[in-house]
């Protein structure tokens, strides 16, 4: 079960975020991890502290409670938990507003990395740049010169080399080839 923060944590967390929005481009730049270990906020709950001292150090950044301004806080790519800081209001309710709003599922308005809805793989504008068409290039000429997997090299490894010539083996150790069976004396 979640503990409460302690208001003087929450106090300096305030203070913290503060520093940060006035300082550079008005956004927390510091890590979550770092506020937790500055505060001694437990990490499970320094996400949501964090958002609700940002609305505390700057009362500016407060979200009306209305589908449309959750719509648009939602195109410029926030996160649920930090509309829902801003709102005042749970994220489930924040999402229903959005639904309301929109007429469209919150899932399907997914802000984040690595994620696509649509099935496909290829990049978010449908084209591949020339870093990523020719960093695959590269690692295709490499891989044949390294042998199908990519595990193996196509010159003999140390361990191959050391290994005693297969005349010497006997049957051991060989695979049932058709060629290893014609040249069994049995």
């Amino acid at each position: 079960m979640a503990t409460s923060i302690d208001s003087k944590a929450f106090a300096k967390l305030v203070t913290e975020v503060k520093k940060d929005l006035k300082s550079g481009d008005g956004q927390v730049s510091r890590s979550e991890q770092a506020f937790a270990d500055l505060t001694g906020i437990p990490w499970g709950q320094i996400g949501k502290a964090i958002y609700l001292a940002e609305v505390e150090a700057d009362p500016s950044l407060k979200i009306p409670a209305t589908g449309n301004a959750v719509a648009k806080a939602r195109s410029q790519g926030m996160r649920w938990a930090r509309i829902a800081a801003r709102c005042g209001l749970s994220p489930a309710k924040v999402k229903a507003l959005y639904e309301d709003s929109t007429g469209e599922s919150p899932d399907a308005s997914y802000t984040g990395r690595g994620r696509r809805f649509n099935g496909s793989s290829s990049s978010a504008s449908g084209s591949t740049s020339k870093a990523s068409s020719k960093s695959k290039t590269a690692s295709k000429a490499s891989s044949k010169s390294r042998g199908v997997s990519g595990r193996r090299s196509s010159a003999k490894t140390k361990s191959a080399a050391k290994a005693a010539p297969a005349a010497s083996r006997g049957t051991r150790g060989t695979r049932g080839t058709r060629a290893s069976a014609a040249s069994d004396p049995k």
